[in-house]
């Protein structure tokens, strides 16, 4: 591909520091890239620390003391790098004073020892090392160990019958623990230093058994210490040794500097000994740079204290700093960022191409054809670009360190690059982050154009000298290609959540790319869809289509049921009565739509909105609100618009009977919000525009329906309807609810409404006399049966009536109209004794009439007629002494049997 970068040379990127050291030390100095720690002080960042002036501290000769640096930094931060960088440089500089450098890879507790004594020049005088012990240790681990337990046990008891069964009940806990740990240090990669049992494993075991076992813990883990001290070092603990290394360099006036990678990794068995023995700080005189990943102490019972003396070194003694590389989980490395990715691996690019003989520049013979390779403006990146670095890096796995990644992924793609025509590029495309697609049916092009093309551009241009390497020649050379990425304002704050949002569109274009995927990965192309639909159709909005009001407002009533998380039913497979997403790369610049801003979302849509795809949901999601709108008519047991109509008036009609004065102490069953929802519904179905009624609907089309307030009242709501909500309420309850506190009230209503009746009736008992806009409703009313339930239009009527009578106006009308009811009674009786026979009585209602009648007809005289009047008006008269005997002379000649209706009344003077 280009001569300067061979399959051979890219094996010389290796993953660790200490083999790029072992490789070449000038080959280390030229790929290493300078780190960066931050210092922090009470959880504030304080100091932003550079290796050069952590090296400048150290090489400052400090009068008396420990000084120690931790350096936090997660698994691959760059702990290592940083501390193989500072011996090299110590040594690089003439320093005289002695270093010791422990790598992650030196796991042997022994090592320390020995490389302590040899730096110093000191003679081990009666301490013995025997380094078979440490590797007789890790190949017969359970041997050895039991033989120490059973020691141990041995110095506490004085009887077997107490040794036996403890041995064996602790037995398989520390055959276990000790397995455990030596499978990590035969691989490499210890997360967790060895504790043979902890305090809280012996205490369920003890909890768990009913053999009596006395010894207590914390004895038996020192003597089993000193066991191993014993076994190690011959009886002389790790701290005293380091005590008596101590007073000799005190004595010789000598500050060594000792580096440890990885403090549990290295010194695993003696990590918590060694880091108390140096935080003291008064006891020394060391320079000490410790690396320790975040959370090692967490797991132990017996490093609890050892941790809380960790945490509590906030302090701004300079002879103590706790320096970070990465945050405590990994995400974030203080040295590499996106932004500097380029400048980290151009380091290694151009250590690669020295050492083949090659240098880029414009006098190298090779540079217009590696100019045209890719188009670069400069060939030093060669065969990577800008774009195909940023991939790189964005490809990383979350939580791991980029330092060591960075490298692993590069390596495997500068293999596959060089390789030309690789036939299984699949694995490839795990190495990198693809941010753009390119729908091209060649799976190399493809590969190519993700890897290399700027994701500003809409397409890429293949060289000649690149389509021939990789015997693509008759290729075409321009690709289109799609942006995937989201936007990100600040890609430094959101790294974890661009990562995360990439990550998705990745399964989703693995998908659509034909791959199986795990439904739930592509939930964000459901959730986008959903939010796509709704916005353009409102297809859960229960309202009349194609107003004003659809767009403006959110209708009363809503679909409200959810279907696999979402209100719309949107599936990946085709069924009945379903929204089907179809593989589309489209899909890409759905996915998530829900959770841009409402701003974004116009910019969002004109890219999808002329798709076919879009086009299919919206017709499938108004068929679907037409099934839904049948379904509540059916469950309703009207169409819609006669349901909301005659709903409007029936709630109006009850709130009217509960504002009478004769059902004010009754409690009103309408709430102010429930004819707000009738208003509100009326509105969603009848309403044209703003503040335009269909009023021709209404008037032509309309018509009121009695019976809608009996099945409105009796009829029993399905559990169906509560997949709507109308307002804040599930339809099935709101319509319960409304049903009961209507009877309710009508049920306390009744008796009073019966008594009402009674009162109309006494007041108007003949109905010539009512008020002609009256008439017909008291006739109506008169006609009532007793068991007749009567309608709400009916209480209506009554309580009109009834208004009209208590209007303080209307009581002197009516009080004439029962004195001519009373008189018309009076007449009627009277001319029945007089003149049985007589058709003009009928026509005779009033005393006027009555008097005529009497005078012309029936010739009686004037005193007789007075008094007979008196009758009909008062009810009685009062004949005159000197004339009485007459008058009742003459009435008796009319009809005697007049006088066995009449009182006669006789008084003393």
């Amino acid at each position: 591909m280009i001569p300067c970068i061979t399959k051979r040379s890219i094996k010389h990127l290796y993953n660790t520091a200490d083999e790029r050291y072992n490789f070449s030390h000038e080959f280390f100095r030229k790929t290493h890239f300078p780190q960066l720690l931050n210092r922090y002080y009470k959880d504030s960042l304080i100091e932003k620390v550079t290796e050069e002036s952590l090296l400048n501290e150290l090489e400052d000769d400090h009068p008396f003391g420990n000084r120690v640096y931790i350096i936090y930094g997660s698994t691959g931060s760059g702990k290592s790098e940083l501390l193989c960088w500072l011996k090299d440089q110590w040594i690089v500089k003439g320093n005289k004073r002695p270093i010791i450098r422990i790598s992650r890879s030196e796991l042997n507790p022994q090592l320390l020892i020995k490389k302590c004594y040899q730096s110093l020049e000191f003679d081990l005088q009666d301490l013995i090392i025997d380094e078979n012990k440490w590797h007789l240790l890790l190949n017969k681990p359970i041997a050895i160990i039991t033989q120490l337990v059973w020691s141990a046990l041995d110095e506490i008891f004085d009887r077997d019958e107490d040794i036996v069964p403890t041995a064996m009940l602790l037995r398989p806990v520390i055959e276990k623990n000790v397995l455990d740990f030596t499978n990590q240090v035969k691989s490499g990669i210890v997360n967790s230093p060895l504790e043979i049992i902890t305090i809280k494993e012996f205490e369920q075991l003890i909890e768990n058994t009913t053999v009596p076992i006395t010894v207590d813990y914390w004895k038996f883990r020192h003597s089993l210490s000193k066991k191993l001290d014993d076994y190690l070092f011959q009886g002389v603990d790790i701290q005293t040794i380091f005590k008596n290394l101590t007073e000799q360099i005190s004595i010789r006036g000598i500050r060594p500097v000792i580096l440890i990678d990885d403090l549990v990794q290295s010194m695993n068995l003696y990590a918590s000994d060694i880091l108390d023995f140096f935080i003291t700080l008064e006891e020394g005189r060391w320079d000490v740079v410790i690396g320790l990943t975040p959370g090692v102490l967490d797991g132990n019972e017996s490093d609890i204290e050892l941790k809380n003396r960790i945490n509590n070194l906030d302090t701004i003694d300079d002879r103590v700093k706790k320096l970070w590389l990465s945050d405590e989980s990994g995400n974030y490395f203080y040295s590499l960022d996106k932004d500097n990715a380029k400048d980290y691996l151009l380091n290694y690019i151009k250590a690669l191409k020295e050492a083949n003989g090659f240098k880029c520049s414009q006098s190298c013979q090779h540079a217009q054809n590696c100019s045209s390779l890719l188009g670069s403006k400069t060939n030093s990146l060669l065969p990577l670009n800008e774009p195909l670095i940023n991939r790189i890096f964005d490809g990383l796995p979350a939580g791991k360190g980029v330092l060591r990644y960075m490298i692993m992924h590069t390596r495997e793609i500068l293999s596959f690059l060089l390789e030309g025509n690789n036939k299984n590029p699949t694995k490839i495309k795990k190495y990198f982050s693809r941010d753009v697609y390119s729908d091209h049916d060649d799976v190399i092009i493809k590969l190519l154009a993700e890897m290399y093309a700027d994701s500003s551009l809409s397409e890429f241009k293949f060289s000649l000298e690149l389509l021939r390497h990789f015997n693509r020649e008759n290729a075409t050379s321009l690709v289109k290609i799609k942006k995937l990425t989201y936007d990100v304002q600040d890609e430094k704050q959101n790294q974890i959540k661009y990562k995360k949002d990439n990550e998705i569109l990745g399964h989703i274009r693995d998908w659509v790319e034909g791959k199986k995927v795990n439904k739930q990965l592509l939930e964000p192309i459901r959730f986008g869809v959903g939010t796509i639909l709704n916005e353009i159709t409102k297809g859960t909005s229960i309202m009349k289509a194609d107003t004003s009001r659809v767009i403006k407002s959110t209708s009363t009533i809503q679909k409200t049921e959810v279907i696999n998380r979402l209100r719309y039913p949107i599936s990946f497979e085709k069924k009945d009565n379903q929204i089907t997403i179809e593989k589309k790369i489209n899909l890409l610049n759905i996915a998530d739509f829900q959770k841009l801003k409402m701003q974004d979302r116009p910019d969002a849509f004109a890219k999808v909105a002329n798709d076919l795809n879009v086009s299919k949901w919206t017709f499938e999601t108004e068929n679907l609100k037409k099934i839904w709108i049948k379904e509540l008519e059916e469950n309703l047991g009207y169409n819609m618009e006669s349901f909301v109509f005659y709903f409007k008036n029936f709630i109006n009609k009850v709130n009217v009977i509960a504002d009478y004065n004769w059902s004010e102490d009754i409690k009103n069953p309408i709430k102010t919000e429930w004819l707000e929802i009738a208003d509100s519904l009326f509105l969603d179905w009848f309403s044209l525009r703003d503040n335009i009624i269909d009023y021709n609907k209404l008037r032509w089309e309309m018509v009121e329906d009695e019976s809608f307030e009996r099945h409105f009242l009796n009829f029993n709501p399905s559990r169906s309807l509560n997949k709507f909500h109308i307002k804040n309420y599930q339809m099935q309850s709101f319509i319960i609810k409304l049903q009961f506190e209507i009877k309710k009230f009508l049920s306390i209503l009744a008796p009073i409404i019966k008594e009402k009746i009674n009162e109309i009736n006494k007041a108007f008992t003949y109905l010539a006399k009512i008020p002609g806009d009256l008439l017909g409703i008291v006739q109506k009313i008169n006609l009532l049966k007793e068991s007749e339930i009567l309608s709400l239009d009916t209480i209506q009527k009554i309580g009109e009536v009834v208004n009209w009578i208590e209007k303080e106006e209307n009581k002197g009308y009516i009080v004439f109209i029962q004195s001519q009811q009373k008189h018309s009674k009076n007449i009627s009786k009277v001319l029945s004794l007089i003149e049985e026979n007589d058709n003009e009585i009928g026509e005779i209602n009033s005393l006027p009439l009555i008097n005529d009648y009497l005078k012309d007809k029936l010739k009686l005289r004037r005193q007789v007629r007075k008094h007979l009047l008196n009758l009909i008006e008062n009810g009685e008269t009062q004949l005159p002494k000197q004339q009485w005997k007459g008058i009742i002379r003459d009435i008796e000649v009319l009809n005697p049997e007049l006088f066995n209706h009449l009182n006669l009344n006789l008084k003393l003077k």
